[in-house]
């Protein structure tokens, strides 16, 4: 998603707030501009989109 708008004036999308992340259930989701990045929560590891317990 990223962004929306009219193409004129865009506003980044939150994907972490609305929902449309694919990160982890065990992990952390943390809005950039325009996309969004997983990271796995302590006592985890992996990329954010799979994580296992350590």
């Amino acid at each position: 998603m990223g962004y929306s708008g009219n193409g004129t004036s865009c506003e980044n999308i939150n994907e972490c707030a609305v929902g449309t992340d694919n990160c982890h259930e065990d992990a952390a989701c943390l809005d950039t501009d325009g996309s969004y990045e997983c990271s796995c929560n302590e006592g985890y590891s992996g990329n954010g989109v799979a994580c296992e317990s350590t």
